[in-house]
């Protein structure tokens, strides 16, 4: 005899939301149908309208390529496809602490600088994480108000 499953009630159901396709929310091709009525509504269209236009990102995407002087096909050339982009994160892939030391200007292990060096995504991730020159000005003259106004503060207390 094997042990009861955890998830699965007393009584050997898995449940009717798991039985029917619903989750915990509703049937999602109900819950869409809702959301395109509440679209239709707020902006005065039919929904037969609203799914008759072009999606968003398309939109974007066009208006994108006008502002700079190209077709959709020739803005969109450039861009990776999801077979040429790097699947992140792999075993190898740097930490959020090993990202966090990297900001703050501390080393890390050997292994993950040598992936720092041959992961793209990595670097780019490492990169953003560490503030400008302006923002460590910002956060340096931040602090020194809040420090001046707390000064003052306990003098006065």
């Amino acid at each position: 005899m094997s042990a009861a499953r955890s998830d699965v009630p007393e009584g050997g159901s898995m449940g009717k939301e798991q039985e029917t396709g619903r989750g915990m929310f509703g049937d999602p091709r109900e819950a869409t149908e809702a959301a395109l009525r509440r679209e239709a509504a707020d902006r005065g269209v039919s929904v037969e309208a609203l799914r008759a236009e072009e999606p968003a990102h398309v939109r974007e995407a066009r208006e994108y390529a006008a502002a700079r002087g190209l077709t959709l096909e020739a803005a969109l050339a450039g861009l990776p496809t999801r077979s040429e982009t790097p699947v992140y994160p792999t075993p190898d892939c740097l930490t959020p602490d090993q990202i966090a030391d990297l900001a703050a200007g501390e080393s890390i292990d050997d292994a993950a600088a040598a992936h720092l060096t041959t992961c793209p995504v990595c670097q780019r991730v490492a990169n953003a994480a560490k503030p400008s020159e302006a923002r460590w000005v910002a956060i340096r003259d931040r602090l020194r108000t809040e420090l001046v106004e707390h000064a003052r503060t306990a003098a006065h207390a």
